[in-house]
């Protein structure tokens, strides 16, 4: 199954290269700004009918050898502010994903995602910041 995924995402990245693009949360309105050092940043959140929230993130760089973090945060909505449940991070060269499930209880959920990218030399290049769909769990 992980080779599959694998397979899956590198065949993602190269498309990725040829036409950068940028997706952004589905509810959003605006139209979101491109990257210098991102070709793709995604973030996607989604809950089944037993309560299991599948959270996903995940960035490419343009460059090789850029160093890419991403750290996914599934956020659940108490009044007008957004308490952390869960997070999870990953980091590689040229690109990072997480993909990790978790179970909730009834309320609404988004996840956070932040994004970085640092150069062969250690720098921070660029950093962004990201936020799914909300979804609501009965």
């Amino acid at each position: 199954m992980k080779r599959v995924i694998t397979t899956f995402l590198t065949v993602l990245m190269v498309f990725s290269m040829a036409c950068p693009i940028v997706l952004a949360a589905a509810d959003q309105s605006e139209i979101q700004p491109c990257y210098e050092r991102f070709a793709s940043c995604h973030v996607g959140l989604d809950i089944g009918k037993n309560g299991k929230a599948s959270c996903f993130g995940h960035a490419f760089a343009y460059e090789e050898t850029d160093t890419v973090n991403v750290m996914v945060t599934l956020q659940k909505q108490n009044g007008n502010s957004w308490e952390h449940v869960r997070n999870w991070s990953a980091s590689g060269k040229q690109f990072a994903t997480v993909d990790k499930a978790y179970y909730v209880v009834p309320g609404t959920y988004r996840v956070y995602l932040s994004v970085s990218a640092y150069n062969a030399d250690g720098r921070l290049e660029e950093g962004a910041t990201l936020v799914s769909k909300t979804v609501t769990y009965k």
